[in-house]
């Protein structure tokens, strides 16, 4: 009887042997069968049949019935990988409340990525776990491995901000994200919110440099080193970008960076917009929380400052970003909400 190698090696995945698996697509093409039956089907040594019918029953994967000869028959493939998938949903709970714990117990600054194929897994994982604010500066060549992220993100209404390298020349096809060109390519950098970044060197992505196995990128889940990440990002690598498109829907918008932020402010002023925010943050002059809601005033910009100014009900109050000590607030996530002036 001939049996797709394919199957077999897949039937591997599930802890079957090549015996294991050939018997049982025996006995689901069959029916019931002796061992003697199987063994004349597929060729399995004499010495190794009962090992492997009773490995097969051992695993779940048929139902013996005693007698002379004894007889074999193949459980339903749905009940049997419906128990598998069950087994292993109660397997992986079980270890991911061990990881949490481990992570909640070790807090390490930076973890090392290696392989492009594990560091773009992680690159798509952090845009599926994104909530407010996703910024990338990644090569073209990224975009088509992750663009189902990007478009899940876009409708989660995530903003997105995207640095593609040399001259890209396509682009995601998605409505609210704003594309910008470097000619010169610098490092990969991936920000999600305020609470994880990655970076690795270009050319790892690019298929260049190493051999694959030495390719590694960085994993940071510090604050003090994702400030710096941060700055990186948008002092060298965003302001010194060409915008290509910032055509976006008109409508409430988050953001952790305030830079990006009062980027966005000056776009809706210019189109004749007046805009509220609303800031969750906390006050820089004792560290306790704070949500306010007022209309924005003005903004101030320099290569070191970064501030917004808005008026409340009660009063007038500056907003600044990481960091902030000059201002009133440090901000932690600012919403927009334009309104047609």
């Amino acid at each position: 009887m001939n049996i797709s190698e394919d199957i077999i090696k897949e039937m591997s995945k599930f802890g079957l042997t090549r015996y294991e698996s050939q018997a049982y697509l025996v006995l689901l093409i069959k029916g019931v069968c002796s061992s003697k039956e199987v063994i004349e089907s597929v060729g399995i040594p004499q010495p190794r049949i009962y090992d492997t019918m009773m490995g097969l029953e051992r695993k779940g994967f048929i139902e013996i019935k005693e007698g002379r000869p004894r007889k074999f028959r193949a459980i339903d493939p749905e009940t049997v990988f419906k128990r598998i998938q069950e087994d292993q949903e109660l397997i992986v709970k079980q270890l991911q409340n061990l990881y949490k714990k481990e992570y909640v117990s070790y807090e390490s600054p930076v973890w090392t990525v290696y392989g492009s194929q594990n560091m773009i897994n992680k690159i798509r994982q952090m845009i599926r776990e994104t909530e407010y604010e996703l910024l990338l500066a990644v090569p073209e060549e990224l975009i088509g491995k992750i663009k189902g992220d990007l478009k899940k993100a876009e409708e989660r209404n995530v903003f997105i901000s995207t640095v593609l390298y040399n001259h890209a020349k396509t682009y995601p096809d998605l409505r609210n994200v704003w594309i910008f060109d470097r000619e010169v390519p610098a490092m990969i950098i991936v920000l999600k919110d305020r609470d994880q970044g990655f970076a690795c060197p270009y050319k790892f992505l690019k298929g260049e440099g190493r051999v694959i196995d030495e390719r590694y990128g960085i994993l940071i889940e510090n604050k003090e080193l994702l400030h710096i990440l941060s700055d990186f990002f948008l002092n060298t690598i965003w302001k010194t970008s060409r915008p290509i498109l910032e055509e976006m829907d008109v409508r409430s918008k988050s953001f952790v960076h305030i830079a990006v932020a009062i980027h966005e402010y000056k776009k809706l002023k210019k189109e004749g917009y007046n805009v509220r925010a609303k800031v969750i943050g906390k006050r820089t002059g004792d560290n306790m929380p704070i949500e306010i809601e007022g209309d924005i005033k003005g903004v101030e910009e320099s290569s070191i400052i970064h501030r917004i100014i808005m008026e409340t009900k009660d009063k007038q109050i500056t907003v600044g970003g990481w960091d902030s000590t000059k201002e009133d607030i440090e901000m932690e996530i600012i919403t927009l909400y334009p309104t047609k002036g």
